[in-house]
């Protein structure tokens, strides 16, 4: 695999990881929003929106460089294999 598709899988894996955490923070803004502001709680929902997202970036950040060095392995893996086939036996 070229360099040039590993590029684009990273491109697109970073821009669906954007959209992940913005789902993430408006989910998890919304659904503590929605379950606590009737008890003016919004010292709570911040914090925990707050903890929800750093946790989901955390996770965003493993999940991209995993890949990054996954694609990296099977790079350097496939550049490693022979092209021509092996030398014919001698035994008889």
């Amino acid at each position: 695999m070229n360099q040039d598709t590993n590029e684009r899988r990273l491109r697109r894996l970073r821009y669906g990881l954007l959209v992940f955490m913005a789902i993430a923070l408006s989910v998890s803004l919304t659904a503590y929003y929605v379950a606590l502001a009737p008890l003016a709680a919004l010292d709570i929902i911040a914090r925990w929106t707050v903890v929800f997202v750093v946790a989901s970036g955390i996770v965003s950040a493993l999940i991209f460089f995993g890949y990054s060095t996954y694609l990296n392995r099977r790079a350097s893996g496939a550049s490693g294999q022979r092209t021509e086939p092996p030398a014919p036996s001698t035994d008889t």
